[in-house]
């Protein structure tokens, strides 16, 4: 009965350690998108506003035409 005990927390023990560790993995994960997907916002807010810019200059042009 003793190595019956035994045997099943070892294997609880092993589980869990897989848990913790797939768990941190998906955290650093999760934290590695959060920070590209900021990346990505910025990256897109700044080409709006040379869109922008672009557009105005198009304008510009065209009255001096």
């Amino acid at each position: 009965m003793c190595r019956i005990n035994h045997f099943f927390t070892n294997w609880i023990r092993k589980k869990y350690t897989r848990r913790d560790a797939e768990k941190a993995e998906f955290k650093a994960r999760i934290k590695e998108l959060e920070k590209n997907r900021t990346d990505t916002v910025a990256e897109n807010a700044e080409l709006r506003t040379r869109i922008v810019k672009l557009k105005q200059d198009i304008d510009e042009l065209k009255k001096e035409l």
